[in-house]
């Protein structure tokens, strides 16, 4: 039983992913093939040809097509008596394309399908949300947890996964959309759309003494007060750009002119921002803190479990995570890496199979890398067109964990290709922690602002060491503190609250990242190194090995490790690679 599903509603993140008998073997974004971050308005065209080639399929190879989403088009007006239907369910189209959407139709003419060869099926965007995080977790039984600017007309769910089906608890309209609070506060500061990691950076060097009183919570949730012409549910509907413009009217009122407005550009220097702006970073992530808090026990309480999932693009707060990965009496706590809506047709696929009466294998994810990976000959050619010359190392972890060691900065490729919105060792910069200073220059090589922090990639065995908490955190999606006799020796990643966002890596999982890992550690006698994507800021992560070569090429860093071969910078004053051994 085969099922695609795809993210192709012509909004952004278009991305595609592959379910076998139940289990995920393909998923890959837009952006990455395309180079042009978040894929806005485009259709995942080049990623589902790269997931049908993988597997050396054909559109007559596969089953069924899902999508997750249930309006025709993206910000339509839903019928009346809608979210009594189906904004907790999903709707079988069938294969004749007179009924499909527009926007999927004109997807599956570009990637090469015709109609009547695969039946589509629309499940309501939280929905597949929740279904992602549900099956990917390996819990029978759990509360589930969906917060996202909006899908479906639908920003909040509170649901329950129990025996292989997941039922809805509580639902919120986009008028109560905590997305979109968080969102416009990121506009608001200057930090541009999907600036929100940017927000979460700024939060520690600021207080949280500032109120957002719009946010009131409830025995039954929350609400949120912002203006009274907003109205829920309403067949009409209140659109996702009212809601924006409301929130921007608030704060403005508040704190005057958004700073996009006062100051073009982006401080790269902490002095820059105000004290009123690092107090609205703190105050707003403190804020979206205990909603996040507050729903998730109210998750639990009613569903009667002990265990947490969640997912949808809030579910990429790390620092959020870590509160919730740690309350009070649970017993167990999965957050989907692939959070955002490149990861919803993950789940899309996943409950589509359930109809399709293929039940997905509910085991725990250990690894979204599940994209496109590259053979040493296509390595070789890449570094040979760009005029590198490069070596073949014995041991290219051990060459890896030595350069290190010496503080230069290494660009590793490897593997298959992550997916969602953190490197997780197949595609990353990684740099040693010890001074502050590499941190720096690091950040000025992913072209980033010095005062955002950069995160930890240690060995899984050295976590309950290096860490506070010292849990299993595989997807850097999970935040910690660094232990307090540990943060003096490696200060480039310890954030100015002591926290940091830990990639704990298995072995069994990683086996040559954990190497590089290692052997650093021999050499130094420091568990972690940083690990930051490799692309620079203008950019998605690197998809093949002639972007990852353009890219370091660019960057500044000093060593490239491609698959098995290593290559240096060029020297600036001659422009020819230095052949150190």
């Amino acid at each position: 039983m085969r099922v695609l599903g795809i993210n192709a509603i012509g909004h952004h993140d278009a991305s595609v992913c592959l379910i076998e008998d139940g289990r995920v073997v393909a998923f890959a974004e837009e952006e990455r093939f395309i180079r042009d971050k978040h894929a806005r308005g485009r259709q995942p065209v080049n990623a589902v040809r790269w997931c049908l080639d993988s597997r050396s399929l054909t559109w007559a190879d596969i089953d069924a097509l899902a999508t997750p989403w249930v309006e025709e088009e993206f910000g339509s007006v839903a019928p009346p008596g809608y979210h009594a239907d189906i904004s907790f369910g999903e709707r079988e189209l069938g294969a004749d394309w007179a009924r499909w959407p527009v926007n999927i139709r004109e997807f599956a003419a570009m990637a090469g399908c015709r109609s009547g060869v695969v039946p589509l099926f629309q499940v309501s965007h939280h929905l597949a949300h929740a279904a992602s995080a549900y099956w990917c977790s390996g819990f029978d039984e759990t509360a589930i947890l969906v917060v996202d600017g909006e899908g479906d007309r639908v920003a909040t769910t509170l649901a329950h996964g129990d025996g292989g089906r997941i039922s809805v608890l509580r639902q919120f309209s986009t008028v109560d959309s905590l997305g979109q609070f968080y969102a416009c506060l990121t506009r608001f500061l200057g930090l541009g759309s999907f600036g929100e990691g940017k927000l979460m950076g700024l939060a520690p060097y600021g207080r949280p003494v500032l109120e957002f009183p719009e946010i009131e919570l409830d025995p039954d949730g929350y609400r949120l007060r912002l203006d009274p012409g907003l109205t829920r549910w309403d067949p009409v509907g209140t659109t996702y750009r009212s809601v924006i413009e409301a929130w921007i009217r608030r704060l403005s009122e508040r704190f005057g002119e958004p700073r996009e407005a006062r100051e073009r550009g982006l401080p790269t220097a902490l002095a820059d921002w105000t004290q009123q702006d690092r107090d609205m970073a703190a105050s707003g992530q403190f804020a979206l803190e205990e909603a996040l808090v507050h729903l998730a026990e109210l998750a639990l309480r009613l569903s009667g479990s002990r265990r947490l999932v969640i997912a949808g693009g809030v579910a990429l707060n790390c620092s959020a995570n870590g509160r919730l990965a740690h309350l009070p009496g649970l017993e167990g706590f999965f957050a989907q890496p692939a959070a955002g809506d490149d990861g919803a047709p993950i789940g899309a696929a996943l409950h589509a199979s359930v109809m399709c009466g293929v039940p997905p294998v509910n085991e725990r994810l250990t690894s979204i890398s599940l994209g496109p990976s590259f053979g040493a000959d296509t390595c070789a050619k890449a570094l040979s067109d760009a005029g590198l010359a490069y070596r073949e190392p014995g041991d290219i972890t051990e060459a890896a964990g030595e350069y290190l060691s010496r503080n230069e900065v290494v660009c590793w490729f490897e593997g298959r290709m992550e997916g969602g919105p953190r490197a997780l060792g197949q595609r990353s910069i990684v740099a040693s922690p010890a001074l502050a200073a590499t941190r720096d220059r690091v950040n000025d090589i992913k072209r980033r602002a010095r005062w955002r922090p950069l995160a930890p990639s240690l060995r899984r065995e050295d976590a309950g060491a290096l860490l506070e908490r010292g849990g299993d955190t595989p997807f850097m999606i999970v935040a910690d503190r660094i232990a307090a006799d540990w943060r003096e020796r490696v200060p480039g990643v310890v954030h100015a609250d002591g926290s940091a966002r830990p990639h704990t890596v298995d072995r069994a999982v990683q086996p040559a990242y954990w190497s590089m890992i290692d052997h650093f550690q021999r050499r130094t006698g420091l568990p972690a190194v940083i690990n930051t994507s490799f692309n620079d800021e203008r950019e998605p992560i690197v998809c093949s090995p002639e972007d990852a070569v353009r890219t370091f090429l660019r960057s500044g860093a000093d060593v490239l490790c491609l698959g098995p071969y290593l290559a240096h910078s060029p020297s600036p004053e001659t422009g020819k690679t230095d052949e150190r051994h």
